[in-house]
């Protein structure tokens, strides 16, 4: 088992942030550590972790409301939900963002707004000279959008939650 510098095995490390992770309190029983995996400044661990779950009763299906994090704290599944959409449409909004103003430093360098019929186009376009990071898809791991609308206007978007195009929850560049 390879030692780091603090002392404790990666193995170890893994298993004590998981078990604190979000101020969870789980005992070290509940996380198993099955495998992990270095690679440079990186590592990959799969592991397995027992909790409890409350269901709650709907007509006749049960519903999955809250999970217990630790020592008998119960977190519900709604707000963990909505705390991860919320962090997606942030993360997808900041991309866009980003995509846009690639676009911008192409407008000044040619004039015009990319005239490529898809967005892989329009990335293989701006990267890497007007943006430095290829962005291939959003929060939801979709593509994103992109049509031009004349030499100076454009559409970008992403399809949002639903995965659908030009819906309400669609995010699009300001």
């Amino acid at each position: 088992m390879l030692l780091l510098a603090c002392g404790k095995s990666l193995d170890q490390q893994v298993q004590d942030q998981v078990r604190t992770a979000g101020n969870a309190r789980l005992d070290a029983e509940a996380v198993e550590i099955l495998s992990v995996r270095e690679s440079g400044d990186q590592a990959i661990a799969e592991i397995n972790i027992r909790t409890a779950v409350r269901m709650r009763k709907e007509g006749n299906d049960w519903v999955l409301d809250e999970v217990r994090l630790g020592d008998r704290r119960w977190e519900d599944v709604d707000r963990i939900l909505e705390a991860l959409e919320e962090s997606r449409r942030a993360e997808t909004q900041a991309q866009i963002d980003q995509i846009a103003g690639g676009i911008r430093k192409y407008v000044e360098d040619s004039g015009k707004v990319p005239q490529v019929m898809s967005y892989e186009k329009l990335i293989d376009t701006l990267n890497p000279r007007y943006l430095p990071e290829v962005i291939r898809v959003d929060g939801w791991w979709k593509p994103f959008g992109y049509e031009p609308k004349g030499p100076e206007a454009y559409d970008l978007r992403s399809a949002g939650p639903d995965g659908e195009f030009h819906t309400e929850d669609d995010l699009v560049s300001k």
